[in-house]
């Protein structure tokens, strides 16, 4: 289990298993009271790493599938999850994986390290997903994960070198 977003109306939780085979698959799993736990993972090769919720209700978690290209996967009740297309390079081969993905009060923010360096997307609905330029950005940390988002702002936190980096980010047209 690599991370857990909880409110009001439960628990999801997100992260990966392997099979008989060592191959990896994304894990979903959702909770009404926190104690008591239901496995709704889909039936698909990857990891997952961040779940959050949209202010609308809506949740979304991401990771890479088994070709290590990105997986966004969109959820309106917990329960059942579909997968997102997103357009997005592939990550660097044995690099580690950085992704961060944060709710704003009306947009969802991914931020991730790629083969071709660092890229941003939002959606309003995590369903559609549009690029984004990170700007005011020097120096960014080497690695880092979303901690928070607000309108055009990301804050990624590196934890090996301890910086704080806020990045302001711009539609691509």
């Amino acid at each position: 289990m690599f991370d857990v977003y909880g409110d009001k109306d439960g628990f999801v939780a997100v992260g990966w298993r392997a099979d008989q085979t060592d191959r990896d698959h994304p894990a979903i799993w959702q909770s009404v009271d926190g104690a008591t736990w239901i496995d709704v993972s889909p039936s698909a090769a990857g990891t997952l790493e961040k779940v959050v919720r949209q202010p609308g209700g809506v949740y979304v978690a991401a990771g890479v599938d088994e070709n290590d290209s990105f997986a966004v996967w969109r959820s309106e009740d917990r329960t059942h999850w579909a997968r997102v297309a997103i357009s997005a390079p592939a990550f660097r081969p044995g690099a580690f994986l950085t992704i961060g993905l944060a709710s704003s009060t009306d947009s969802l923010i991914l931020v991730a390290e790629t083969a071709t360096g660092w890229k941003s997307w939002t959606s309003r609905d995590g369903q559609t997903w549009a690029n984004l330029a990170v700007t005011d950005a020097d120096p960014r940390p080497s690695r880092g994960t979303v901690i928070a988002a607000h309108e055009d702002r990301v804050v990624l936190f590196a934890g090996e070198t301890n910086e704080l980096w806020v990045g302001r980010l711009t539609p691509i047209q």
